[in-house]
């Protein structure tokens, strides 16, 4: 009993701040109802099952048990060395941890840099401090032996709270359940398949008019040169909610929230205000479904576009994820919680987790995911939101390599480069693919950049950019004239409908919309 009372202590020591992650993130069943309502925004693929955890808390518990056991009958020696090895190894478990939370800059990096600038202090720190830390700790083993049981209190907590989160959440802690996507449509554009990209955060201001000395948006200026521009366009919210549910439902929406595992819509209907569910209302991708045409999107940030609207899709991404995950059960979650435990091991994290170390990862994995579905020619309607140039700031445009720079105001216009970076990737892709002829683009952003005024020269301007390329054109066309861009939706139908053709065009729907005032709020 005592080889599975220590294991069991020692599996919960070491999964201890895969546990404290995952409890950050999300609360703790027993005392905070924020629990359910975080749990919609935890990304899919992030998604962790308690009872996987549980799974494999007793069952790498019962592993570990019988292994000590049996080298305790066979080999006492063995089973000393075998304890003792284990005790140094989460002595060196925890130390790593200490580092990684307290001391994040003293990475493999700045060890790298030390050593670059003075070699010889370095290697003799390293081996000085090795030999004392593996002194203390043999000469102290019996006592280390026993520290090592405060991990049985912390597991039965861990294993209550996990008991409590499964209860409390229901299914929605086992598993997410698929949702049934639409069914491929026969239907086809009598105008153009339509790519609609969304910049969050992006400025018209300081990205156009006002762009700071150095900024280089080489791709935007060459776009704007052969397509229709708008300098006017203001969003239809100030934030992300409620700005993009009015430009996919194309109505302009009081508010809007979370709410446990859907998006609550607050919109005027007459004098009153009503509440609705994101999923049950009209947008852009259940009308065209319909109609019979197949729509796509794609998110990156933690919009749940997916798991809201999924099932009027013919296909949806969010995180560089296919929707809906394959995982049924905990047992199928168990590789998830695997991962997150082998994040703290060196050497092994970033081959398992090279998002954690790499800032770029997830940007270079949005875009692969992105060029793939948007020059699909199954798909009529591909709407793509990317999370930049919003913070984090990630991109050094200087060397033209992604960095963490942090919340630095400065660093939001080495963003707008990057966002420069992943429009020429995307455009190109579509360019030099058999359904260039077929696609129109519209770019926009849900808002302007909200800090400017307070952090960097005062001005308060909501206008974000608004630019639409038809295929075959070269030569743009400019539109001042202000509207709001929650018309998107209906634009995007003329388009597939085949009732817009040429800049003017779009030029002349706007009109039309502004002066039946629908547009105007």
């Amino acid at each position: 009993m005592k080889s599975y009372t220590f294991s069991f202590s020692v599996i919960n020591l070491f999964i201890l701040p895969v546990w404290f992650e995952i409890f950050g993130r999300r609360g703790v069943a027993f005392f905070n109802d924020g629990f359910v309502s975080n749990h919609m925004q935890i990304p899919a693929v992030e998604s962790f099952d308690y009872a996987a955890g549980i799974i494999i808390i007793l069952g790498l518990s019962l592993l570990l048990g019988t292994t000590l056991y049996l080298f305790k009958i066979y080999s006492k020696i063995l089973h000393r060395w075998l304890v003792s090895g284990l005790v140094i190894l989460l002595a060196l478990h925890g130390a790593n941890i200490i580092r990684i939370y307290f001391m994040p800059a003293f990475n493999r990096a700045a060890i790298i840099q030390l050593y670059e600038d003075a070699a010889f202090t370095t290697v003799f720190g390293g081996i000085v401090l090795a030999l004392t830390g593996l002194t203390l700790v043999t000469k102290f083993m019996p006592f280390f032996r026993r520290l090592v049981l405060i991990g049985l209190p912390i597991g039965v907590v861990v294993l209550a709270n996990a008991a409590a989160a499964i209860f409390a959440v229901g299914e929605n802690s086992l598993y997410l359940k698929e949702r049934p996507m639409a069914d491929t449509q026969s239907n086809r554009p009598k105008g153009f398949r339509v790519v609609w990209i969304i910049f969050d955060e992006f400025d018209y201001r300081l990205g156009f008019e006002k762009r700071p000395g150095g900024l280089d948006l080489k791709y935007f200026d060459e776009i704007g040169r052969r397509a229709f521009t708008a300098s006017q366009a203001i969003p239809p919210g100030y934030g992300t909610f409620p700005s993009m549910p009015s430009l996919i439902m194309g109505d302009i929406v009081a508010n809007a929230a979370f709410d446990g595992l859907d998006v609550k819509i607050q919109h005027h209907k007459s004098s009153d205000l009503i509440t609705s569910s994101w999923r049950a209302l009209p947008n852009i991708f259940s009308d065209l479904h319909d109609r019979g045409f197949n729509t796509m999107a794609i998110g990156q940030d933690f919009i749940p576009y997916c798991r809201s609207l999924g099932q009027h899709m013919a296909g949806c991404v969010e995180f560089s994820e296919k929707w809906p995950p394959a995982v049924t059960n905990a047992i199928q979650y168990i590789p998830n919680f695997v991962t997150r435990f082998l994040t703290f091991i060196p050497g092994v994290n970033r081959r398992v987790a090279p998002q954690k170390f790499d800032t770029g990862w997830r940007y270079r994995k949005f875009l692969q995911t992105t060029k793939s579905y948007i020059i699909n020619p199954k798909y009529d309607l591909v709407f793509a939101h990317w999370a930049v140039p919003h913070t984090p700031y990630v991109y050094d445009r200087k060397t033209h390599k992604f960095v963490y720079s942090g919340e630095v105001p400065k660093f939001y216009f080495d963003n707008l480069a990057l966002a420069d970076v992943l429009l020429k990737e995307t455009i190109d892709n579509i360019l030099q693919s058999s359904v260039a002829a077929q696609t129109a683009v519209i770019i926009s952003s849900d808002h302007h950049w909200r800090a400017a005024e307070e952090q960097w020269d005062g001005v308060a301007d909501s206008r974000v950019p608004f630019i639409v390329m038809l295929p075959g054109l070269k030569i743009g066309q400019k539109f001042d004239g202000a509207f709001n861009t929650v018309l998107t939706k209906s634009l995007i139908e003329a388009l597939i409908a085949g009732r817009i053709k040429t800049y003017q065009d779009i030029s002349e729907f706007i009109h039309r919309s502004v002066a039946s005032k629908k547009y105007t709020k």
